[in-house]
């Protein structure tokens, strides 16, 4: 019987050595999903949600499409992000923080492509919102950031500037976008609900940095964490990760309400997760998804905590379906 070819073929990553890729026919729909990294869009869907109830319209057709355009922008800005890397040198046989393209999930030719799809279902589902011009200002802010993190002319990402691009897209472009969208205005009290969420949208480039600095200095890659080594980092990514703590039990101090507090149940993750911020390759690989990790459960209580302080502090005045 004649042996059927396989659908993976061998290709040369940038530093020249062989990898395994995913040819026409092995593309998958599995493999794409693995390829957005659907596992980092807690970062973009814990503020809208925060947002949205902040707002008073938690339940809503309107904040079901914004979670729409935050998981599709999101997933076009990873695959993006996994392309110019790839080309760039920084995911390689040898050092692949994301591995999208290096195992075959995404064929690097077809990365940019659904990246272009998931825009395309992003501005169909917040076309509606575009009359806004406060949330059409936001959105491009946001899009801009997201293609030039690592796209060219200037990657943002390269020259230490990809922290500041992410806390300010996940923290306040984000929220005020999900406020115009909902209110049609910004919101100043939303700056302050940036900060916790933020800080732990931070530590998860913090963490995928840091991973990655052996890997980024081999591409001539200047990041944050790179410039400050792996020590200092290391003590920044736990200042970043309590900190946001703090913050939230600011907030609780300030709104007089005890909602607040509950995100401080998960500080067993926080501790954890510090803890493992080791040196070496092993201990790190999945750092920034021990990140994530954290985020998700933080950011619901979030979003819990608010619902409580709205039958406690507010006494039931508060809506969540506009």
């Amino acid at each position: 019987m004649r042996e059927r070819p396989s659908v993976r073929a061998k290709a040369m990553d940038a530093s020249g050595a062989e990898y395994v890729s995913a040819d026409a026919q092995g593309v998958s729909l599995k493999g794409i999903v693995i390829g957005t990294r659907p596992w980092s869009w807690t970062a973009i869907l814990i503020p809208i949600l925060l947002a949205a109830q902040l707002e008073g319209h938690l339940l809503t057709l309107n904040c079901l499409k914004l979670v729409v355009m935050g998981c599709c922008t999101q997933a076009a800005a990873n695959l993006i992000n996994s392309y110019f890397d790839f080309r760039k040198g920084v995911d390689t046989t040898e050092d692949a923080g994301d591995d999208s393209i290096i195992a075959g999930h995404v064929p690097a030719k077809l990365c940019l492509p659904i990246a272009v799809l998931m825009l395309l279902i992003t501005a169909a589902v917040t076309w509606g919102f575009m009359s806004i011009t406060a949330f059409r200002h936001c959105f491009y802010v946001g899009l801009l950031i997201a293609v030039f993190y690592t796209a060219p002319p200037f990657p943002l990402k390269y020259y230490a500037l990809g922290d500041i691009a992410v806390f300010v897209a996940f923290g306040p472009v984000v929220m005020q976008a999900v406020a115009a969208a909902l209110t049609g205005e910004l919101d100043e009290s939303l700056y302050f609900f940036c900060v916790p969420t933020g800080l732990l949208t931070e530590a998860i480039l913090w963490a995928n940095n840091a991973r990655d600095i052996e890997a980024d200095g081999k591409a001539k890659i200047w990041t944050v964490c790179r410039l400050i080594g792996f020590g200092t980092s290391k003590l920044i990514f736990q200042a970043i990760t309590y900190g946001a703590y703090v913050a939230c039990a600011g907030l609780a101090w300030q709104r007089q309400g005890y909602g607040l507090l509950l995100p401080l149940l998960t500080l067993p993750i926080a501790v954890q997760t510090c803890g493992k911020f080791q040196p070496g390759k092993d201990e790190m690989k999945d750092a920034p998804e021990r990140s994530a990790q954290l985020h998700l459960p933080f950011g619901l209580l979030m979003v819990i905590g608010l619902v409580v302080d709205c039958y406690t502090v507010q006494a039931g005045t508060c809506t969540f379906t506009g």
